[in-house]
């Protein structure tokens, strides 16, 4: 996890999801500048990256929900933002369903899933880029398959 603390008076807290193969420190030159700016910016791992402990049931529901909790644990009277990159823009999609403490979001290069299924039909391409997103949620599947010769053919 990382955490960029304001020299000035804190203006509120931005919780910055990574997405995959990702990790928090993705969000460090946003978190210097965000943190100049008088923003904390918490940016935690996802369930299950750099040690933390995995989703029992990794769902993109539940990572929602694990975003809510998280970022409950966190605050303060302050405002909240949520920013999630790839992975963490499907989790942020679900927790922003939920009663969240988010006054706003910024979700970066996953479309709302019923959007993607919308433009299918126009971009059928995109079905095998977005491979691996359903293959993970293949549970079980996924974690017996994956080693690094697969993370380098899908990239």
């Amino acid at each position: 996890m990382l955490i960029f603390n304001p020299e000035t008076p804190r203006r509120g807290t931005i919780f910055a999801w990574h997405g995959f193969p990702d990790c928090p420190s993705s969000f460090e030159a946003f978190g210097r500048i965000a943190s100049g700016r008088g923003w904390r910016v918490i940016a935690p791992f996802l369930p299950g990256y750099g040690g933390s402990e995995p989703l029992r049931r990794p769902t993109a529901k539940q990572l929602g929900t694990h975003m809510v909790q998280t970022a409950r644990e966190w605050l303060e009277d302050e405002p909240a933002i949520l920013v999630g990159h790839d992975w963490g823009a499907i989790g942020a999609y679900e927790a922003l369903k939920l009663d969240h403490p988010f006054s706003s979001a910024t979700l970066v290069s996953v479309p709302p899933v019923p959007v993607y299924l919308r433009n299918l039909p126009s971009y059928p391409r995109q079905i095998t880029l977005s491979r691996y997103i359903l293959f993970f949620q293949l549970a079980g599947i996924a974690e017996k398959t994956v080693d690094r010769e697969y993370l380098r053919r899908i990239y």
